[in-house]
């Protein structure tokens, strides 16, 4: 009898089979649920949302003012030796703390919608601890990024952009390596090369049009995006993740 494979975003109906050595049982009356995403990701996006309800309608203004400074990324700070030694906490928090804030629920929800779909099949095939390392690398990378871009910025930096583009690079990086079907965009390596190509031009087109057009006040820092993109693509070739799972379906 058929039965069902649930990848992101796709379910596919096959007969009973082996797929690449690997058993497959089927459950004709299991449901997969509306939000499958792994435990970590779900996490990731409750922190986000929480804290973005929490620094925007609880905090008191002194206070958020505070979670700015100590958060935000500012490219100045660790150009010049004073403002690096004058705040440690800061100094130390902000290159991946930035990911915590977000200009706007559009922001917020682009973010954590890409960080489902493309976070969840990261996670999926690497586990929770590789996928993490990616999110905190992306982070880095474009903070990196937006200190080599302008040095002397005092202008915040915030947002997870930066880090979600990383584990959209991780999972065509995964499709080009191992020739996993992530569904969607990442199909097979030609279309995960389309994509690639698509997603740079993309960011190229963030850098020309207002952030106010995405909720945002200010640019949008398309750097970042492509700095934390290009990391997570590189990253599966320099650092092999785990193989948590076989796939289901290789092309």
């Amino acid at each position: 009898p058929p039965f069902s494979i649930a990848l992101p975003g796709i379910t596919i109906k096959v007969g009973r089979h082996q797929t690449k050595g690997l058993s497959v049982v089927d459950h004709p009356n299991q449901r997969e649920p509306i939000l499958n995403a792994p435990r970590a990701v779900s996490s990731l996006v409750g922190v986000l949302v929480g804290f973005h309800v929490i620094l925007y309608y609880l905090l008191p203004d002194h206070y958020f003012s505070m979670v700015m400074i100590k958060l935000a990324y500012f490219p100045a700070r660790y150009v010049h030796t004073e403002a690096l030694l004058f705040d440690p906490i800061a100094t130390l928090l902000s290159p991946v703390g930035y990911t915590l804030i977000h200009g706007s629920w559009l922001h917020l929800m682009v973010n954590c919608g890409m960080l489902l779909a493309f976070g969840s099949a990261l996670a999926r095939v690497v586990g929770d601890g590789y996928f993490y390392f990616v999110y905190c690398l992306g982070a880095l990378a474009g903070a990196a990024t937006m200190t080599a871009v302008d040095p002397q910025s005092i202008t915040p930096v915030i947002g997870a952009s930066g880090a979600v583009s990383a584990l959209l690079g991780g999972v065509a990086a995964l499709t080009l390596k191992y020739r996993h079907n992530h569904g969607g965009p990442f199909i097979n390596q030609q279309r995960t090369i389309t994509f690639i190509v698509f997603w740079l031009i993309i960011n190229v087109v963030f850098g020309m049009v207002p952030g106010e057009y995405f909720g945002v006040n200010g640019r949008i820092a398309w750097e970042a995006h492509l700095a934390g993109f290009i990391l997570g693509l590189a990253l599966p070739f320099m650092v092999p993740p785990p193989r948590k799972h076989n796939c289901l379906l290789c092309t």
